[in-house]
């Protein structure tokens, strides 16, 4: 209701902190009374006995605050009984609720702020607008980043395992990053401490991951070929699991950080990665055939390629402005 366009009604007495937990690593947020002092605000955390969040301001760190109807951004940290602040922050609060006590010994949060808000979240049509730019930008990332494995199949074709797959693997690095760096510049937008290096690290990663994976039955097609049919479906199964969730799980350890519910991450690229290589070997698997010139088959790769990273685009798109609009964004 804060970020909703009624937000101002309750806006003037409550404010949502968020935050990474210090030992959980989780995403924390939720919504409480504040006080202005100087440079921020001041809470207080009544009947602390049944509440954990203030703990984690025992060491100053970073916190993001809705305030005014944007992000701002600043630094938390606890007024212990013998800051000499404490007084003055206390009877801020007490000033603006007046029936706390004023011997309470209830912990004091003081938050200095920023002087610059940080972007707030997207709701209604600005988060269609943001698919629109997710779709656009990651289906020109992958296609782009696509292009390079691609390219290198096509060279290596015939040559040895020794050969293609470490060339394969640097080129899925490479593909990888392509998209990351696309997918990072729009989420950097509504997601202002989300680190595009981590982000892109872990993308990178996880389509050499990936590639190795999907690799594993050409490479060891002799090996296979001896194991009994139950071994084989099994291992199927198995690699086919984690070549789909790779992706979204490698993105996943950057992404909990910042979105509450971002497990749901994971499940959005396996179905959007399905969708996308079906979609690839629909308009491949009938134009590619044995002998074709090299122009013509880099020309299918392409499109395909194309179709394939506009599909993702598309389902990942969606699955984000779910995140966006059904969660908080810490």
């Amino acid at each position: 209701m804060l970020r909703s366009p009624i937000g101002g009604l309750a806006g003037k007495r409550l404010c949502a902190p968020r935050l990474t937990g210090r030992r959980t690593g989780r995403a924390i947020e939720l919504p409480v009374q504040y006080a202005r002092v100087a440079g921020g605000v001041v809470v207080l955390a009544g009947r602390s006995f049944r509440k954990k969040w203030w703990r984690n301001f025992h060491d100053p760190r970073a916190v993001d605050v809705w305030l005014d109807g944007a992000w701002r951004s600043g630094v938390g940290r606890l007024v212990e009984a013998n800051d000499p602040v404490r007084a003055s922050d206390l009877a801020a609060y007490r000033a603006a609720f007046g029936h706390v006590p004023a011997d309470t010994t209830d912990p004091l949060v003081r938050v200095t702020l920023t002087e610059t808000p940080l972007v707030p979240p997207p709701s209604g049509w600005r988060l269609w607008r943001l698919w629109r730019m997710w779709v656009a930008w990651v289906t020109a990332g992958e296609t782009v980043g696509f292009l390079v494995p691609a390219l290198v199949g096509a060279l290596t074709a015939g040559y040895p395992a020794a050969t293609y797959l470490p060339s394969l693997l640097l080129a899925g690095a490479v593909e990888g990053a392509f998209l990351g760096v696309a997918q990072a510049h729009v989420l950097r937008r509504v997601l202002p401490s989300l680190s595009a290096r981590a982000w892109v690290a872990a993308t990178s990663a996880a389509a050499v991951i990936a590639w190795l994976i999907g690799m594993t039955p050409v490479v060891a097609a002799g090996v296979l070929g001896e194991l009994p049919r139950p071994v084989v479906v099994v291992a199927a199964i198995l690699l086919g699991s984690l070549l789909l969730l790779s992706i979204g799980t490698a993105q996943w350890t950057v992404l909990r950080n910042h979105v509450v519910g971002a497990g749901r991450w994971i499940a959005v690229t396996a179905v959007a990665w399905v969708l996308g290589l079906a979609a690839f070997m629909l308009i491949a698997t009938p134009l590619w055939h044995e002998g074709q010139p090299f122009a013509l088959t880099a020309a299918i790769g392409v499109l395909a390629g194309l179709v394939m990273a506009g599909t993702v685009a598309a389902v990942t798109g969606l699955g984000l402005v779910r995140l966006l609009r059904a969660g908080p964004t810490p």
